[in-house]
């Protein structure tokens, strides 16, 4: 071979390359787009097509897991994230991902152990601690799940990825300890981020009748109804 085929065949083998490149991202992105709507399957779809040209593309892997959690196919999440981990066995947001699987499927001492090493792996990982706040909520552990929501609370707002959810788990962690008035404070916080969320509206409302404000409380209660539940932990 020449020195000119040579070449002529070095660029076309990274220009294809490139282009491959370049389609597994937009694909993802499309993907992204149905996955924002809550459109799990067709997003499902598009992560597929991704994963297919660049096996190692991780954020389709994850973004797939968790269509799948939500379509509950368990099976097909769970092995995205064993996917995840053995391309990258230090990804942190693959085992705060897989607890969140865990804990959809009650299986919470796995899932504890999961964002245990999730936050071993980043001690940034806001995410990991907050679901792991809300493990120990589930065990009645109000003083860890106290101590996880702050940190997830401080973390955040050093990383500027608060998330209303984060408040919404802390006043409830605060009316369980029976400090009724700063479960309204948090429940506030968590509003003046997402006036749309149920959950602050109805803690602050429950908050509200312990303290005997029953027209605080009544008003609060019939606006959370205008609202959908939503889970207060999270995969990312």
């Amino acid at each position: 071979m020449t020195k000119i085929n040579r070449l002529a065949l070095l660029i076309v083998i990274i220009f294809g390359h490139n282009c491959f490149a370049q389609e597994d991202s937009i694909l993802y992105k499309q993907g992204i787009i149905y996955f924002d709507k809550k459109e799990y399957k067709p997003a499902v779809d598009f992560f597929t097509k991704a994963i297919t040209l660049n096996k190692d593309f991780k954020k389709a892997y994850s973004a797939r897991a968790i269509s799948f959690i939500n379509l509950n196919e368990y099976k097909n999440a769970e092995l995205d994230f064993e996917r995840i981990l053995k391309i990258d066995s230090l990804d942190s947001k693959a085992y705060n991902g897989r607890g969140m699987l865990y804990f959809r499927q009650k299986r919470y001492s796995e899932a504890y152990l999961n964002f245990n090493k999730a936050i071993q792996l980043d001690s940034l990982n806001c995410e990991a601690f907050n679901n792991r706040g809300v493990y120990f909520s589930y065990q009645n552990n109000y003083k860890s799940s106290l101590r996880d929501f702050l940190t997830a609370i401080r973390i955040g707002k050093k990383t500027n990825s608060v998330k209303y959810y984060f408040y919404c788990n802390l006043s409830d962690t605060y009316f369980n300890l029976k400090e009724y008035s700063q479960s309204i404070v948090e429940a506030n916080n968590a509003i003046e981020i997402d006036k749309d969320t149920r959950d602050a509206y109805e803690c602050r409302g429950a908050a509200y009748d312990k303290l005997g404000n029953r027209d605080e409380a009544d008003n609060d209660f019939k606006t959370a109804k205008k609202f959908k539940r939503t889970r207060l932990y999270s995969g990312d």
